[in-house]
């Protein structure tokens, strides 16, 4: 009989430990589902910021293609092409990068043998060097132009890479 019980404690130690492990599994079942529903809101909203920054840059490049094509009606636009030597506007996007801004950028563009140009350096919410640093060639046809804020773009760097900075320059599609 003591052989009967003590089997019986034994099998119900086992039910216990049994009992125990499965509640274990189920909290962390419903800890593993918890935690993916929060990857996919987190997911989620990332792809919705992608979105809204890449409806901006192409809601921001359409305004622009539309002013470009309203100028090129203008008498103006045509100035460009009857002067013998028009006006070249060299553009300069920057962020953080000023030291190659002052060593390498600013020197390449005034070395060039064509004089009548003027460069714009857009900073994207950059620091003061980037100004600092147009500011020392003391050259009026370089200024420099910093926007107020960054962005709006995505926090994850695989999706700002699509968005970020100025965008190409492309003529194709546009009347002449």
């Amino acid at each position: 009989m003591r052989g009967v019980r003590n089997r019986l404690r034994r099998i119900r130690a086992a039910r216990a430990d049994l009992q125990a492990a499965v509640f274990a599994t189920r909290a962390e079942t419903a800890a593993l589902s918890a935690a993916l529903a929060a990857l996919d809101a987190r997911v989620s909203a990332q792809h919705e910021r992608t979105m809204q920054a890449l409806r901006i840059v192409r809601d921001d490049d359409a305004r622009a293609r539309a002013k470009l094509l309203h100028l090129r009606t203008t008498p103006d636009y045509e100035a460009a092409f009857e002067e013998t030597e028009p006006l070249v506007t060299i553009i300069i996007p920057t962020y953080t990068n000023w030291q190659q801004l002052r060593e390498r950028a600013l020197p390449s563009v005034l070395a060039q043998t064509y004089e009548r140009f003027e460069c714009l350096v857009i900073g994207d919410a950059a620091p003061a060097e980037s100004a600092q640093a147009v500011d020392s060639f003391s050259d009026e046809r370089l200024r420099f132009i910093n926007l107020p804020y960054r962005g709006p773009y995505p926090p994850e760097l695989k999706d700002a890479w699509m968005v970020v900075g100025t965008a190409r320059y492309s003529t194709r599609g546009c009347a002449s």
